[in-house]
């Protein structure tokens, strides 16, 4: 799949020419293989990109019940928040899609779904963090955040890659969730059990990359994710 940003001299792109198809992500112009009707993904779902498919059907199926007011209490709050895509150009989330976006974070985090649309909230985040490792196996794999307290208000979601290469930096596409960063810990968690509950343990010069995304527990507002990385040394 490839994303494009357009020229002036073309102004816009919908629909299919031959075999490839273009349509609109996040005011990104997307193309991507034409899909035949009957035609089988050949790919199998992750059991995590399962997991998000079915939080979206559960957000979009409860979307349904909102009465007409809350509809367009939520359609009012998208349109006054302004977000950036890949290019970093800005653009406006349909009151839908926020709607989707909030209710996911709060399941994601054990929270409870909502209809009543919220006020946006002030969201404490912990940054900077740096990644650790006890003993030559590791023993054990620490998030640190020296001097700092997570927030009772803010649940920092966990992300981590499989051991890579010390000198690869581009991992987008292999974070996966481990834990949740529970409120009021202080200077540092660790992530060892969880972590190799998906994970093999990083061999000598491997890097295992980490980042947090704060999500307001209340609202399932988020922040932009906090990352770091570091490289085991045996």
């Amino acid at each position: 799949m490839a994303s494009a940003k357009l020229a002036p001299i073309l102004a816009d792109l919908i629909g299919s020419i031959g075999q490839d198809t273009f349509s609109h992500t996040r005011a990104v112009l997307v193309c991507k293989a034409k899909s035949h009707p009957g035609s089988k993904n050949p790919f199998t779902p992750s059991p995590s990109q399962l997991a998000i498919q079915s939080l979206f059907r559960s957000s979009a199926g409860n979307w349904k019940s909102l009465s007409e007011k809350q509809i367009n209490d939520w359609c009012t709050l998208a349109a006054s928040l302004s977000k950036s895509n890949k290019f970093k150009d800005y653009y406006y989330q349909a009151g839908f899609n926020l709607y989707c976006e909030l209710q996911q974070n709060i399941q994601l985090i054990g929270g409870t779904i909502y209809n009543e649309c919220p006020t946006v909230p002030d969201i404490s985040f912990l940054s900077p963090i740096n990644l650790t490792f006890d003993g030559h196996a590791p023993d054990n794999i620490w998030v640190r955040f020296p001097g700092q307290t997570s927030d009772s208000l803010t649940t920092h979601i966990i992300y981590c890659t499989s051991p890579v290469s010390a000198g690869r930096h581009y991992v987008k596409n292999l974070y996966r969730k481990i834990d949740l960063l529970p409120p009021n810990i202080s200077e540092q968690y660790s992530i060892m059990a969880h972590y190799t509950t998906l994970f093999h343990l990083p061999t000598n010069n491997q890097k295992i990359f980490c980042k947090l995304i704060p999500v307001h527990n209340l609202t399932g507002f988020s922040k932009d994710a906090i990352i770091t990385s570091s490289v085991f040394i045996s």
